[in-house]
């Protein structure tokens, strides 16, 4: 015989608002008296004969008023649940192992009842207090794995950031060794936690290791952690936060300790500064001396003094430990002398420039310098007739061996010409004269 309206039915409908319409009120009264309403009952009497119309959305409007309880939507009585001897507030079965609970929103109704009278409310409702009873599980297994092996769960959540905390870059094998070993824990508890095939003894065997290796990872930095040239948290942390992943396998290939090969990668600020000081001692012995260092630009200052000459020049950082920084680790570096080191510099300074530029002129055979325009990197040479317009810059680096050696050097006039950015005539060179001075007006 079927079934129109269900024992279940019966229950929802009964405990939920919509069906208490003055427009239901025949089958509320029906019900009333009778389980459930039968095909032969809809046909037999006068008062269902509209049912069929209208009860399939009357049942979906009532599920709808239906949630989950807020508070505890799901509970697991636990291996005595035939002791507790709970019932269903739906269809009264007893037994229930697991408790759902649900609310109406319309009238505050609550209700704790059975997995298959959960059906009765919908697939949203069924949905979520699945979803809850799983996440009620995961909690209990969560609570057993820790209790077994505490501070299981703070590992798995932050084991990843263990490496970057620790006060020195590991080597490779010790750094694969805890990676390795950390997944595996990790994937072990996840897949305990979400139900699938996995047993507590599978972690603890695991997390044994993990022990182990902390311990050979703490007897690693104490023994390198004072060690010459160990890179340390900070370069890790710049290595890390500059995407420098490549830099990083090299230091760990080299056992957690910089080298030549690397050092000259990494513009962490307080190694940078530190290999500086270090180099200078090495520079002292050439007649060089590491005068300042700007870290924005990675531009390193040098004084270099030779038979009572000096000058001030610059160099970039990463170009002076490419090609000097061996001396650091007692590599051998053929041209670590003066005049190599001086030439991958560019002078800098007012005193220096002039100093280089009044060199030049004394010692040139064939011009004569008239005008200095430092400021714009420029003066002007006259020989036979013609003004020679000079880019400083070119000319004073050209001849800064030549000037600090003292050392006779008949190429000074080629240098003029080829540092030279135009030829004028007198009255080309009289018309630039006038545009520099009204420049130099509009400046002040």
């Amino acid at each position: 015989m079927t079934k129109i309206i269900t024992e279940k039915q019966r229950e929802l409908l009964f405990r939920s608002e919509g069906a208490k319409s003055d427009r239901y009120k025949n089958l509320f009264l029906f019900l009333k008296r009778n389980n459930s309403i039968t095909m032969e009952d809809v046909e037999v009497y006068k008062e269902l004969s509209d049912v069929l119309s209208y009860i399939d959305n009357l049942l979906i409007a009532c599920q709808r008023e239906w949630n989950i309880s807020e508070d505890k939507p799901f509970n697991d009585l636990g291996i005595n649940y035939k002791i507790l001897g709970r019932s269903c507030d739906l269809c009264g079965n007893k037994p229930l192992r697991y408790e759902h609970r649900i609310v109406n929103i319309m009238n505050g109704n609550k209700l704790v009842i059975g997995s298959e009278c959960a059906k009765e409310f919908g697939d949203e409702v069924v949905g979520t207090l699945e979803w809850a009873k799983k996440e009620s599980e995961k909690a209990a297994r969560r609570q057993d794995v820790e209790t077994t092996i505490p501070g299981i769960r703070k590992f798995v959540d932050s084991s990843k950031d263990f490496i970057r905390n620790l006060p020195i870059i590991l080597p490779t094998h010790l750094n694969e060794k805890w990676e390795n070993q950390r997944n595996i824990v990790s994937r072990y508890y996840n897949e305990f936690v979400e139900l699938k095939k996995r047993d507590i003894k599978d972690i603890k065997r695991e997390w044994i290791k993990v022990n182990f290796i902390k311990s050979e990872i703490d007897e690693h930095i104490k023994e390198n952690m004072h060690k010459q040239h160990i890179a340390n948290r900070d370069i890790l942390l710049w290595l890390i936060n500059n995407r420098k992943a490549e830099v990083l396998d090299m230091i760990r290939n080299d056992g957690g300790f910089l080298s030549w090969g690397t050092l000259h990668r990494i513009y962490e600020e307080n190694l940078m500064e530190e290999t500086l000081k270090n180099l200078n001692d090495h520079l002292l012995k050439l007649g060089i001396k590491y005068k300042s260092f700007n870290s924005k630009t990675r531009s390193v200052t040098l004084k270099f003094n030779r038979k009572k000459r000096t000058i001030t020049a610059s160099v970039p950082y990463d170009t002076l430990i490419l090609h000097f920084g061996g001396v650091l680790f007692n590599e051998e570096v053929n041209d670590f002398d003066f005049y190599n080191i001086l030439n991958e510099t560019k002078v800098e300074g007012r005193e220096s420039i002039s100093k280089i530029l009044s060199f030049v002129s004394n010692n040139s055979l064939k011009y004569i310098l008239t005008d200095k325009y430092l400021e714009d990197d420029e003066v002007i040479f006259f020989s036979e007739n013609n003004y020679y317009l000079i880019k400083v810059n070119t000319l004073v680096n050209s001849c800064k061996s030549i000037y600090i050696s003292r050392a006779k050097n008949n190429d000074i006039d080629n240098y003029i010409n080829y540092s030279k950015k135009r030829i004028m005539s007198r009255t080309q060179y009289s018309i630039y004269k006038d545009i520099k001075k009204e420049t130099k007006k509009l400046k002040y």
